[in-house]
């Protein structure tokens, strides 16, 4: 009688004591759960602090401008003006979205052809901006959501026109001629700024293009349209 009394409070010991390392358990994967919320806390924060700290662009006004620009944009609301900017010998050139990936280039022989661009025809009857100008501030066009125009040089590897040019023989399997590829790349290498128009049109939608121009025989020029927009 006295061992079996025995044997049942060591049983009773023995279960008395195993519910506090279950505890012990649950409370060390508790700590470990606690740890990994503070780790991705941290990372969340470190990311918004990276967004938060990107450098905002910086407007200047029409004043501000570099001499050539400020040309353009006053020949741009003056036919006589905008007249001068078209060289026939080097050419200009229009870009527009085609059929699938392949793009149309038009050349563009008198001053009437800007009119008949409906992009640039807007670009030409809105009114100038007075503060909205951006120069050399490594934007694409993509990523353009402020009204205003993006001016930023060209640098000298740029081959904006026999690329187009080559893309739009390619859907019908021709390619360029040498006297043609040598225009376009003596044209290409005489560029100079690169324009993102983005200026609301009447109906306060954006109007939004691309411009090029050029300096042949120390002379501006306007050397490419391009209204293909964003993702092509």
């Amino acid at each position: 009688m006295e061992k079996i009394f025995t044997l049942v409070v060591i049983g009773v010991l023995l279960t008395a004591c195993s519910p506090g390392k279950q505890e012990t358990a649950v409370a060390d994967t508790t700590l470990v759960s606690t740890q990994d919320t503070i780790v991705n806390d941290q990372s969340v924060v470190s990311e918004e602090v990276v967004e938060e700290t990107a450098a905002p662009l910086t407007a200047q006004t029409f004043e501000s401008l570099p001499s050539e620009l400020r040309e353009f944009m006053s020949a741009v609301q003056d036919m006589d003006k905008l007249a001068d900017w078209l060289n026939t010998a080097a050419g200009c050139y229009l870009i527009e979205e085609g059929p699938g990936i392949y793009p149309i280039v038009t050349e563009l022989k008198t001053s009437d052809d800007f009119v008949a661009n409906s992009e640039f025809m807007l670009f030409m009857n809105t009114p100038r901006p007075t503060g909205q100008y951006f120069v050399n501030q490594q934007v694409v066009i993509c990523n353009v959501t402020e009204e205003g125009i993006y001016f930023s040089e060209v640098s000298t590897d740029y081959h904006i026109l026999r690329s187009a040019y080559e893309s739009q023989l390619a859907a019908s399997g021709e390619t360029l001629s040498d006297e043609l590829r040598t225009k376009l790349d003596a044209l290409d290498a005489a560029l100079t700024w690169h324009g993102i128009v983005n200026l609301p049109n009447k109906t306060g939608d954006p109007n939004t293009f691309e411009v090029y121009l050029a300096s042949v025989n120390n002379k501006p020029c306007i050397a490419v349209i391009d209204t293909r927009g964003c993702g092509i």
